[in-house]
């Protein structure tokens, strides 16, 4: 794919995720995988999160907090964590 301009990326969910959950260390997670990608590659011309579920949450977290990185956010059946 990256011939072609195009990459994907991402982050795996914690083993104990049901007793441990924590959205903001997996929203702060994935803008270490931004900086590790854009080391290793350099800076990509458009970044477009995606998720579901929760981690559709997580889309919407990282595109408000990193809105200067990311580009858009498609998130499906995302739900904040009560």
């Amino acid at each position: 794919m990256l011939n072609r301009g195009y990459a994907l990326a991402g982050s795996a969910r914690h083993p104990l995720r049901d007793w441990q959950y924590d959205p903001a260390r997996e929203v702060a997670n994935l803008d270490l995988v931004l900086d590790r990608f854009e080391k290793t590659y350099e800076g990509p011309e458009h970044i477009i999160q995606f998720g579901c579920s929760g981690a559709g949450h997580t889309a919407l977290a990282v595109a408000e907090d990193f809105s200067d990185r990311v580009d858009g956010a498609v998130a499906l059946s995302a739900h904040t964590p009560v």
